[in-house]
């Protein structure tokens, strides 16, 4: 998406995005390695146009302004949260809890004209969590093996 020439998926990307990938699994050197090997392997040309955060005490509503201040100051158009566990404190199957991390996830798209890609782990073929998770976004990538 960062470079606009190949689809996402099955999908074409018309033009360059702005990406941010909030990445909490991997640290910082390894997520480094592997955006350069991916990037050599591909011949890929993003620069200037991916960010790759990896601060582990990450927290999406405690750092939601500092987070939407960058998205909207570096005209970012795709966030990238992965994994979605990662990001927050609250219970995942209680609605009005899941509530506010939504919430803040909106905000980005409000506030930024940013959608946000969640990578979210499922069970047994089905999302989990808070019903209000599941209905929250406009479109669902499943992808198994």
């Amino acid at each position: 998406m960062a470079e606009g020439r190949r689809p996402f998926l099955q999908w074409p990307v018309v033009k360059p995005r702005r990406v941010l990938y909030l990445q909490l699994e991997i640290g910082a050197s390894r997520m480094e390695q592997r955006a350069r090997l991916l990037g050599e392997s591909f011949a890929l040309d993003a620069k200037g146009r991916f960010w790759a955060w990896t601060q582990r005490d990450f927290h999406i509503v405690k750092d939601a302004p500092a987070a939407r201040e960058f998205i909207c100051e570096n005209g970012i158009s795709v966030v990238i949260l992965d994994p979605l566990y990662l990001l927050h404190d609250v219970n995942e199957n209680d609605n009005s809890e899941m509530a506010v991390i939504l919430h803040v996830m909106d905000t980005f798209l409000q506030f930024c004209d940013a959608i946000v890609l969640i990578h979210h782990h499922g069970h047994k073929g089905d999302a989990r969590g808070a019903s209000n998770l599941k209905g929250w976004p406009d479109s669902w990538i499943k992808l198994e093996g």
